[in-house]
């Protein structure tokens, strides 16, 4: 049995049953390959693994490299996609299976060139998930029926000047505002935190990103961005519950790019992105119990800082039909001896591969598709977390249409 469960009951088994409830709440929000996200935003970058940096493909460039506004053309993007969650835990040969979760994660991105030098846009997008297990997780007496959702609604207003020499207007910096709204619901944790169902948290959050990307040549494109922290107030009903009064942080991010056009039919491109989550307090702080829950450095998930490697390739079959591929690989983000919860906070995947492609209707709109799966990937726990072993297996399938203006 997992070390943590090896007490009689009294005050150290208090302690670490009332920790387990960190795990309901985050079980929404870790599942796809990068953590709290997915593998890009926007159908034509989750096509292409995510890439998406150096090549200004849509209207949803603010969510990683706002830079890309400035050479993606006046436009509308509106789509959507559904993750697909198939996650649980295994202790001491036990197999507890979620549901299969499915959470709608709708996008939508604006731009228009207000002169040949500003670009103004707009983007909106969505992560989390969801877990239900139809039952109290382990049968812990005195719980109701365990499962959790928390979502992250994101807005950022993006303006971009675009300069350069002779003209030519090659190079692009901007600047992009991140608003955010996230909601918390966990059930069925009652005995470990002595409290009934508390409901649904809300909490508004702030941050910023900044990008530069180059067209160098016609051929050959370079980007790079920096993204803030996220910070969101209290959680409050769950303040006694997650780190440093239930004060969520999404991590600080940054990463480059590049792209090549061997031909005008392809496209390929390469990003790198590092998100660190272990600065974070209800993420990064490590599963101990050291510091009282809720404190700032309470128990959280242990999450390591990761890297993430996205390999991307666009080609056009026709003038109306284009074809997409990628894969992304990133860092383990749950070390083995931070699983300890992992039986509600399933692993995150650190492969994924996309396929997707666009048809185009006419020659100002068009439809495009994207579909990313992430295989199975289990921890096994050591030290304080020895038997739990948490996995998880994802889906994400995308649709979006697109409008140029």
């Amino acid at each position: 049995m997992s070390n943590l469960f090896k007490y009689k009951l009294g005050k150290p088994v208090a302690s670490i049953c009332v920790a387990m409830a960190i795990s309901a709440g985050m079980a929404d929000v870790c599942w796809a390959g990068t953590g709290l996200y997915t593998t890009g935003y926007g159908t034509r970058e989750q096509g292409m693994g995510g890439v998406g940096i150096a090549t200004g493909e849509s209207g949803l460039a603010p969510a990683v490299n706002p830079a890309g506004i400035a050479f993606s053309g006046d436009r509308l993007d509106i789509g959507g996609g559904l993750l697909i969650i198939n996650a649980g835990s295994t202790s001491n040969g036990t197999t507890y299976a979620g549901k299969t979760g499915f959470v709608p994660l709708p996008e939508f991105g604006y731009v228009h060139s207000l002169s040949p030098s500003l670009v103004f846009g707009v983007a909106s997008w969505t992560s989390g998930a969801q877990i239900d297990y139809g039952t109290p997780f382990g049968s812990i007496p005195g719980n109701s029926d365990t499962s959790a959702q928390a979502i992250f609604l994101h807005v950022a207003p993006t303006a971009a000047y675009r300069f350069g020499l002779g003209g030519q207007k090659n190079n692009a910096i901007s600047l992009a505002l991140v608003g955010a709204l996230s909601t918390l619901d966990a059930k069925g944790i009652e005995a470990q935190t002595s409290q009934s169902n508390q409901g649904r948290a809300w909490a508004p959050g702030y941050g910023f990103k900044v990008g530069w990307m180059s067209q160098i040549t016609s051929q050959f494109a370079l980007g790079a961005f920096y993204s803030s922290k996220i910070s969101y107030s209290s959680w409050s009903r769950y303040s006694k519950i997650f780190a440093d009064g239930a004060r969520f942080e999404e991590p600080e991010q940054y990463g480059i790019g590049v792209a090549f056009r061997p031909t005008p039919k392809w496209l390929l491109g390469f990003d790198w992105i590092r998100f660190n989550y272990g600065d974070t307090h209800v993420l990064g702080n490590p599963v101990t119990f050291a510091e009282p829950l809720g404190s700032p450095n309470g128990a959280g998930q242990g999450f390591n800082n990761i890297n993430a490697y996205r390999f991307g390739v666009q080609y056009d079959l026709t003038d109306r039909i284009t074809v997409r591929g990628g894969f992304e690989y990133t860092d383990q983000l749950m070390s083995s001896d931070n699983t300890g919860f992992g039986f509600l906070v399933p692993v995150p995947a650190n492969r994924t591969y996309t396929l997707g492609g666009t048809y185009k209707i006419d020659k100002s709109s068009a439809l495009s598709f994207s579909w990313a799966i992430s295989p199975r990937v289990q921890v096994t726990g050591t030290g304080i977390s020895t038997g739990a072993n948490p996995y998880a297996q994802d889906n994400v399938i995308s649709f979006s249409y697109t409008k140029r203006l």
